[in-house]
């Protein structure tokens, strides 16, 4: 993944190499948040190995020493050749005071990574707070847990 200076408002670019003890415990803190979310396909140590290797961005806001939320994201080549940054998981304790502004880093973000879309997956509470930046709904997950 390559390096992203964007800095936009609250939010701000953490690149893996920045990440302290101190950022490393608040952001497990904050992936409870919404680990009824992920929790069946991935672990917290996951998610932060994916930031801390690379695979995957990560921004916080308000600042890198005691953030209220978090989004990570991930450029994905499809077989296509399409290309998507994909937010993995955005969550927080106040996350819609900071939605304008991360979804403003994830747009920019992908332009420069030259993506054709930005991507999440969420309930629909998420679609209700993205219809205001003109994301549309493409599908839905359905599970059937055994």
């Amino acid at each position: 993944m390559v390096e992203l200076g964007i800095n936009l408002g609250s939010l701000q670019y953490v690149p893996y190499e920045q990440i302290t003890n101190v950022l490393e415990a608040r952001l497990l803190e904050l992936f409870k948040c919404n680990q009824h979310e992920w929790e069946f396909y991935t672990t917290q140590a996951e998610l932060l190995a994916r930031v801390k290797d690379g695979r995957d961005l990560l921004w916080v806001a308000p600042d890198t020493h005691f953030p209220d939320a978090f989004m990570l994201a991930t450029k994905h080549i499809y077989p296509s050749g399409k290309t998507g940054l994909v937010i993995s998981s955005a969550a927080g304790l106040e996350i819609v005071k900071y939605l304008p502004a991360m979804f403003a880093a994830a747009k920019k973000a992908a332009e420069l990574l030259n993506c054709d879309r930005v991507e999440m997956a969420g309930r629909d509470a998420w679609a209700r707070l993205l219809s205001h930046y003109g994301v549309k709904t493409l599908s839905r997950n359905y599970i059937l847990d055994l």
